[in-house]
């Protein structure tokens, strides 16, 4: 009824769920109406021949958030050709800018100006990377002593983080500062290099986005959708996934060096 009151010409939907609802509610509505899905949750879709007909036949433009998204299609399902088109993730450079300072937040965590930092913007779920970031931070911690790890985010790992940090000498080069909404701008421009290391549901890769766009270069893994938005030597450094050693050479090159981290930021 809204869609017919409104002469609404096009429908975009997000998620499975509104996905099908517009596709059933919209069927038979007599005039020309496009069904456009994006599809930005790292995930296969379903491949059963109902799913085969909404993806396929229903809707009449896909769009994914990475080509490395797509990729996740194959052999699962084939979408027509001129129906799919890759449209990256965005942030708003109003609020996201170089312009930020991050002074507030290293004056909460009492470090100094020329401390050398590295922060990680993350949910604190399984498989975000959190354990391959603390195999390599003594490492960081041998080679850069007074070099400071932050992890910010919230999450079911945060009392066994909290916890392998405060028990070992991680403690004092790793500090878990909470979750930071009001404040995520400085905290990104607290960083001198900002860390992303693994990707959750969302496959945009919001968080290396937002700290791209506060003038931050990123370090991260060879994988998922990431080599698609970070150009290895120009905007940050990608290593190969689960390597310590080659995360903790990375973070090291570009806290030991201003010129390059901020040729690159």
């Amino acid at each position: 009824r809204f869609v017919k009151i409104q002469e609404v010409d096009v429908v975009h939907t997000h998620l499975l769920n509104d996905n099908w609802l517009a596709a059933l509610a919209l069927t038979g509505i007599g005039r020309d109406l496009l069904l456009v899905r994006t599809f930005h949750r790292w995930e296969r879709p379903r491949r059963d021949p109902l799913h085969q007909w909404l993806f396929r036949r229903r809707n009449d433009l896909s769009i994914v958030t990475s080509k490395s998204l797509l990729a996740l299609f194959d052999g699962r399902i084939s979408l027509e050709p001129g129906s799919v088109q890759v449209v990256y993730g965005g942030v708003d450079s109003e609020e996201f800018t170089p312009r930020t300072s991050g002074e507030s937040i290293r004056r909460e965590f009492d470090l100094a100006a020329d401390t050398p930092l590295a922060g990680y913007v993350s949910r604190l779920n399984p498989g975000r990377g959190h354990d391959w970031l603390l195999a390599a931070a003594p490492d960081i911690r041998r080679r850069l002593p007074g070099a400071r790890i932050l992890i910010a985010g919230k999450g079911p790992l945060k009392k066994p983080l909290r916890h392998r940090v405060g028990t070992t000498d991680l403690r004092d080069n790793v500090i878990m500062i909470g979750y930071r909404s009001k404040d995520l701008r400085e905290t990104y421009a607290a960083f001198d290099v900002a860390l992303f290391l693994g990707i959750g549901n969302e496959g945009t890769c919001r968080a290396a986005l937002e700290a791209m766009a506060t003038g931050r270069p990123i370090v991260g893994p060879r994988a998922t959708a990431l080599p698609e938005i970070v150009e290895h030597e120009k905007t940050g450094l990608l290593v190969d996934p689960g390597d310590s050693a080659a995360l903790a050479e990375a973070i090291v090159r570009l806290l030991s060096d201003r010129d390059e981290r901020e040729r690159m930021g």
